[in-house]
């Protein structure tokens, strides 16, 4: 720039705009190169090939590396940068197709355009932990940028509700949330975190890893077992025996 200025090259006030413009982005487009890769026996994939081109409000989402991170990025037009730093390769595994199905049954898989949450609800603490964790470990998200709170039952005692959900999670308590409400039996336990890039990225991931899931038996049993955790559900007679099994889900 100083040289196009300074230099008996002249460039016309819209070419140094021009210019000026790309000098001042932050990165440059993303390559959508399909990257699947094997080391030592273990399955990774590359999270700019997961992400869409854009976003859901269709804004450009760009990238640019550090280290093991990719940090993604767009620019909405009336709004601050929306910005999320992903690890550039998770790693695919029975365990992470497992919590895959599990949040495909139990979690926010349809969400409005204006929603830009992702959510996962269950009454059993077991398994939201299982998907906090996965979060956490998978995607390196900050444990600080997820929510937590509960819908409790009337007569639920709110303080011994927190210190239930505060020691598995190893959380403050002032950081959960606890609404009382009449229309459940149980403590309904909620995780969310609000980032439309990671919203793009995971309502991605099935279609980009349902081959792999199809095609392996071990990954097939895996995301089924998470899948039934959420929707299935085992009915035992009074002899302490099967008496039926029950699975619906809306694909």
């Amino acid at each position: 720039l100083k040289y196009a200025k300074d230099s008996e090259v002249n460039l016309s006030e819209e070419k140094i705009k021009k210019l000026l413009k790309l000098y001042n982005l932050r990165s440059l487009k993303i390559r959508r190169k399909k990257t699947i890769t094997k080391i030592k026996d273990k399955l990774y994939i590359n999270t700019s090939w997961i992400l869409p081109e854009k976003s859901r409000s269709g804004f450009t989402i760009y990238g640019k590396e550090s280290n093991k991170l990719i940090k993604f990025w767009y620019q909405p037009k009336t709004r601050g940068k929306i910005e999320l730093s992903l690890p550039k390769n998770i790693i695919i595994n029975e365990e992470f197709i497992q919590c895959l199905g599990l949040s495909i049954g139990d979690g926010l898989n349809n969400p409005g355009i204006l929603n830009n949450h992702y959510n996962f609800a269950n009454t059993n603490l077991d398994l939201v932990k299982l998907i906090y964790d996965w979060l956490i470990n998978s995607f390196k998200l900050k444990k600080e940028n997820i929510q937590i709170s509960a819908f409790s039952p009337e007569n639920f005692n709110s303080n011994i509700q927190k210190k239930k959900i505060s020691t598995l999670f190893k959380i403050n308590k002032s950081k959960i949330k606890i609404y009382k409400t009449n229309r459940s039996k149980k403590l309904d336990v909620v995780i969310q975190f609000g980032n439309s890039i990671f919203q793009c990225l995971y309502l991605e991931l099935f279609n980009k890893l349902k081959k792999i899931i199809f095609n392996d038996m071990k990954y097939r049993k895996a995301f089924l077992s998470g899948l039934f955790a959420a929707e299935g559900h085992v009915k035992h007679s009074t002899h302490n025996t099967i008496e039926s099994i029950i699975f619906a889900f809306n694909p």
